[in-house]
């Protein structure tokens, strides 16, 4: 049971006043621009392994990498895509691992999807 339908319960049994519960907060719209800025500065030391790991399986790749994505009003990002499909294949471990970084970037919940994100990362 609910700690506060608890407290409730027992006001109500004691014959006291209910207890004023908290307001219920209240979801942001959707995920913003401003949160995947904040998280690929937060995360760096994540895409920076994610690079290393690229260098290391073939260290003739490297480049730019643009990554598009949504978050779901769950807060999970289900699709990273990019434009630049011949680049992620040759970078493959790189995409990977970039994907799975953001995909744990611990987005917010939400009311609604996100508008489609796109980032650019350098390895």
């Amino acid at each position: 049971m609910p700690r506060p339908l608890i407290l409730i319960l027992l006001a109500a049994l004691a014959g006291g006043a209910t207890p004023a519960l908290a307001p219920a907060q209240k979801l942001p719209e959707r995920a913003m621009r401003a949160d995947v800025k904040r998280f690929a500065a937060e995360s760096k030391g994540g895409l920076a392994k994610c690079a290393e790991e690229q260098r290391r399986r073939d260290p003739k790749v490297h480049g730019t990498l643009a990554l598009s994505w949504w978050v779901e009003p769950d807060g999970n990002v289900y699709t990273v895509t990019t434009t630049n499909s011949a680049l992620a294949h040759a970078a493959v471990t790189y995409y990977e691992c970039a994907t799975l970084v953001i995909r744990e970037w611990g987005w917010p919940k939400a009311q609604k999807r996100s508008e489609v994100f796109t980032h650019t990362f350098t390895f």
